[in-house]
């Protein structure tokens, strides 16, 4: 048995095992959430006549940013999300895995091998899981400093939709010996090397 199938047996096996623990803690966090946010609302559009229409384009028309919430949440109550990284999270060498990067579409194609393990290249919460058109599977996950990664073309995905995850833990497998990502901050496209430099920069 080689080292890569190690680390996917380690993977599975711990995915399996927090899914229990976790079942309650998440069911709870998102009660409370769901509490605060529908509380929040109602004291907001009660303060002025003009906030039902505010709240409608914020809420229902734009992109709502779900890592702004669970930072102001954080900050207020502490950190009730759930937390996806342990402390025996699996490093993997990105170099042996993620072999070359081209462009593809509105992002880029990584040449891989099948059900090697990826990562999350960036803290933040899972905000999609599904089909995309040229990508298969897709999870998007919404960084903490605002910037959407998409991972496509993927399998086992250990997340659920709105679960929090920490930078470079396991998130799912290659479906096949190609991946891609795509980079969107505020709507807009950017490419790699901008999603990491804003990053650097604050």
């Amino acid at each position: 048995m080689d080292e890569m199938d190690l680390i996917l047996k380690r993977h599975k096996k711990r995915c399996q095992g927090e899914k229990e623990s976790k079942k309650i803690s998440n069911i709870f966090s998102k009660i409370l959430l769901s509490i605060i946010f529908i509380l929040l609302s109602c004291i907001y559009i009660n303060l002025k006549e003009n906030n039902l229409q505010t709240y409608k384009k914020v809420v229902l028309e734009d992109n709502l940013s779900f890592t702004k919430i669970n930072n102001l949440v954080q900050k207020t109550f502490g950190n009730i999300m759930t937390n996806l990284k342990t402390n025996e999270a699996v490093e993997v060498n990105n170099e042996i895995n993620l072999k070359e990067r081209v462009p593809y579409q509105e992002g880029y194609q990584i040449k891989t091998t099948k059900d090697a393990p990826i990562e999350a290249l960036k803290s933040g919460i899972l905000v999609y899981l599904g089909e995309k058109e040229n990508y298969g599977q897709t999870a998007i996950i919404q960084g903490v400093d605002g910037i959407d990664i998409w991972y496509g073309n993927i399998t086992n995905v250990s997340l659920k939709l709105y679960d929090y995850v920490e930078e470079n833990t396991i998130i799912a497998s290659a479906a096949s010996d190609v991946t891609y990502e795509v980079y969107y901050q505020n709507e807009s496209k950017i490419t790699y090397e901008e999603a990491f430099k804003k990053v650097a920069n604050q």
